[in-house]
């Protein structure tokens, strides 16, 4: 009876999961938010605390956008696997790099609820909601992008089945592909999950449920061939295992991955007045890399490939996030301009692996692997500051033709 009970469990639960994606979707693209009144609490108007706020994250941001950077650099090491560096190919994709996503999605949140406690409720919803749209509106359009440029030539290549082609679409509409592009699906979910107990729980809570979260991904996911026999044992264990990767084969998506960082993110956040020893925080970080470097061993000897969710980067990414937090530099939009190098170099990466894996087959000498990394990189870059640059041309001629409209309606 359990087992007839589960299947119907497991669906209801991913029809719940898509029946509120959709319902966010609909409300942050439909609903407007412009009319709510902004810094409506007298509190903080002309207190200073506002301001003062802004200004401490101009301080903070530069540093971070420097190591956005290094880290969208090691994002690409990583989907390439092999960067032409030979035994070290290892350390630098499976152990180093592996810090960049848990680090993206630390700093998201921090940035994202630093000033919760700061301005007005409705105000900070407001933000949150704008914030969720941009995110879902990049999701949409890059996947339409990538469809066109690879998934249908590629359908057309292997001539994939009509399963194949619905099962991908399924993917895509829970969050989880495509490719680089599931952290964008995954934050998203994550930043909501955090908004929404927000308004009931503390965050030391949220922290502890994300945490334990973590540790259910680990044990299903990456320890998976130390924990099977206990799935074999346990029917019902084994049955629901069967059932969620059915529906999301992976734990790598915003309520296993996302979340648990991005509580950190939020926690810290929220938490700025605390001071953190950094004797302290620095004897974390060395302790949880040396022990990270034990556990991807211990991984890669019981030849597990799921590095991307392992149990000491859960403490080596918040002390990594607090010592580059100590790091202060003279606020400059040029960091605005890193940080938006960093954002697109994760967005065009796979356009860039099209392209190198394209000059591979054409030219008649062969380009070794660490070039093609290079090359790699160098067209990420590129790419990101052509769109950076056409970008703000299109949205300063839309702001001339407002402006022109507007001056001939009055």
């Amino acid at each position: 009876m359990l087992e007839n009970a589960l299947p119907v469990l497991c669906k209801s639960v991913c029809l719940l999961h898509l029946s509120i994606y959709y319902s966010f979707a609909f409300a942050i693209f439909f609903v407007d938010f412009s009319n709510r009144k902004c810094y409506n609490d007298r509190r903080y108007i002309g207190s200073g605390k506002l301001k003062q706020a802004v200004n401490n994250s101009l301080e903070e941001y530069g540093s971070y956008d420097i190591l956005k950077l290094i880290l969208s650099i090691l994002i690409i090491a990583i989907n390439i696997v092999d960067i032409g560096l030979g035994s070290d190919n290892f350390y630098i994709t499976q152990y180093v790099a592996r810090l960049a996503v848990p680090l993206f999605f630390c700093m998201s949140a921090s940035f994202l609820f630093r000033n919760y406690n700061i301005i007005d409720k409705s105000e900070f919803d407001r933000k949150f909601l704008t914030y969720e749209k941009n995110l879902l509106k990049m999701f949409v359009i890059w996947n339409i992008i990538y469809l066109f440029v690879d998934k249908i030539p590629e359908w057309y290549r292997t001539k994939s089945s009509v399963v194949e082609i619905l099962k991908y679409i399924y993917y895509v509409t829970i969050g989880i592909q495509y490719k680089e592009l599931w952290f964008v699906g995954a934050s998203i979910v994550g930043s909501l999950i955090i908004w929404l107990l927000l308004k009931k729980f503390k965050i030391r809570t949220i922290v502890i449920m994300s945490f334990v979260l973590y540790l259910v991904a680990l044990f299903c996911f990456t320890y998976y061939p130390v924990t099977k026999p206990i799935f074999d044992k346990n029917a019902i264990l084994y049955f629901a295992l069967n059932q969620y990767n059915r529906f999301f084969s992976t734990f790598r998506n915003g309520v296993f991955d996302a979340f648990p960082f991005m509580a950190l993110g939020a926690y810290f956040a929220l938490n700025r007045q605390k001071n953190y020893s950094t004797i302290a925080v620095f004897s974390v970080f060395a302790v949880s890399m040396v022990l990270l470097l034990f556990e991807t061993q211990y991984l890669r000897s019981i030849s597990t490939p799921y590095h991307g969710l392992m149990l000491f980067l859960y403490t080596a990414t918040p002390s990594a996030f607090l010592l580059v937090g100590r790091i202060r530099l003279k606020p400059s939009p040029k960091y605005r301009f890193i940080r938006k190098i960093s954002t697109y170099n994760f967005l065009v990466q796979e356009i860039s692996f099209i392209i190198v894996r394209g000059l591979c087959k054409r030219l008649d000498f062969p380009i070794g692997k660490f070039l093609q990394f290079v090359l790699a990189v160098a067209i990420c870059i590129v790419f990101s500051i052509i769109i950076i640059v056409v970008k703000k041309q299109l949205t300063i001629k839309l702001k001339e033709k407002k402006k022109t409209e507007s001056k001939k309606a009055y």
